[in-house]
Parts: structure tokens; sequence; C-alpha cells
């Protein structure tokens, strides 16, 4: 059978369709929803939970007391590749050459060299359990232990990459691998959306679509069809993204 005559290929923009729908928000701390990876009530870290109001610092030499008022984390809805960062407010007023010592906690356990106001990423995991406490000083004064509200790391969804598209001849076998990647390394299952019923394959496993197409499909298809994909960690609603192949007549084909 002859080729058909030439054609067009054109990359769809891959969008990402599935949120990080995390929990990041729920502020129960690590034993909020009994996860055996979380650590037991006995091992909270007292007044974890919520932002905890300085005790007023005893006055020394009639100065006004070094209070820090709360303690805030960057973003309360992250993911595992994301430094996280704290800020301390302090009540005025606020003396000069301030400086501050911080504390990071991950499921209960202090980040030993994680000593500055940010935690950087590597240090946690996704559905793990962060807070931050800090103190201000100034001269030899120092406020007491403040602590942020816990913050949990959220389920990233897979990210789908853009990939070239050679040209093919028709009749003959389409072939275009589906690259994907995600941050916490899960496991990803790739799925057809569309269209189900025009004998396209994809591989559940490697991402790899093949589709055979012959001259009679193609005058069927007309000049654009679009190959819908999802990739999913098992746990998030499919990142989804398309291939776009448009059929241009009386343009000399190009072969692989």
């Amino acid at each position: 059978m002859k080729p058909i005559n030439g054609f067009v290929i054109a990359l769809g923009v891959l969008a990402m369709a599935a949120c990080g729908g995390s929990n990041a928000a729920d502020k129960t701390g690590p034993n909020g929803n009994g996860d055996p990876d979380r650590a037991t009530a006995s091992e909270l870290i007292r007044g974890a939970g919520t932002t905890t109001a300085a005790k007023p610092a005893t006055k020394t030499n009639n100065a006004d007391p070094l209070q820090v008022s709360a303690v805030r984390l960057s973003t309360d809805n992250f993911f595992a590749d994301v430094d996280l960062s704290a800020q301390v407010d302090v009540a005025p007023p606020v003396p000069e050459g301030i400086a501050f010592e911080y504390r990071w906690y991950v499921n209960n356990q202090e980040v030993a060299d994680a000593v500055g106001d940010t935690l950087k990423s590597g240090n946690f995991r996704k559905h793990q359990w962060i807070l931050c406490e800090a103190r201000a000083l100034a001269g030899d004064r120092a406020s007491n232990w403040v602590k942020s509200n816990w913050v949990r790391a959220a389920d990233s969804p897979p990210r789908i990459e853009p990939a070239a598209v050679d040209n093919f001849s028709v009749p003959g076998r389409f072939s275009y691998q589906v690259k994907a990647s995600d941050v916490d390394n899960d496991e990803l299952t790739y799925e057809l959306v569309s269209p189900l019923d025009l004998g396209i394959e994809l591989d559940k496993k490697s991402g790899l679509l093949t589709w055979k197409l012959d001259k009679a499909r193609v005058e069927k298809l007309g000049e654009t069809v679009e190959i819908q994909i999802g990739v999913s960690d098992n746990d998030l609603p499919p990142t989804t993204g398309s291939i776009t192949l448009r059929f241009q007549k009386g343009t000399a084909a190009k072969t692989p």
C-alpha cells in the first residue's frame, strides 16, 4: 500500500489535571488520624498543634519583655521537593540587633542539622508532619520558645513531561513514549483516556503508546485526532495530558 500523503504531527500541551490534593491544612498533628507512621500521643511535643503565645519574660533593669507572638510556616500545602521556611513575629517594641534560634521537628523527631529558618527538602517525605519552634534573642535576653502549627507534606501528583513526536508513514505503526515523573518516587500507572475504540494500545507500566494505522483508518479520522492520556500514582486522581495528531494533505511525508 502506498504511504498516505504528508501530514504534520503536533504535540499538544500537556496539562496538569490533578492537584496535590493533600491534607496539609489539617492541624491535628502527627497523631491526628492514627497513621501507624506517626507517634503516639505520649510522644507529642507539648503544645504542638496550635501557635503558642509566649509568656512574658521577667523584666531586667526595667527593660521591656522580649516576646515572640507567633511562629508561622511559609505554606500549609506543599510537596516533598519544596523547602519550608518559618517566620517569627515579635511583639513590639522590637529591640535592635534581635536574632532568632530555631528547632525543626519531623514526626516528633528533631532534625539535628536544621538550625536556621528553613527546613530543606529531603528532610521529610509525603504525609509526614512538620513543626518549627523559635525564640528571640537580644543581648542577654531571650524569649520563651514558641511553636508553629503542625503542617503535613502533601502527596505530589505525577508530572507529564513533553516529548518530541517523530513523523511516520501510513500504513505503519505510530509509537510514542509517555514520559512522567513523581516527586515522591511513587510507582506510576498509565492509562488511555480517549479515544478507546480506535485500536490504540498503551502499556500501563512503561507508558509506551502504539497505534497501527492504515490509509482507510486515517481517511475516517479526518485531519485531526486527539489522544488523551492519564498518569496516576494510585493515590490521587490522574494527571492528564494529550497528543494531537494533525494530518495535512499535499505535503511530502517524512519517514522516521
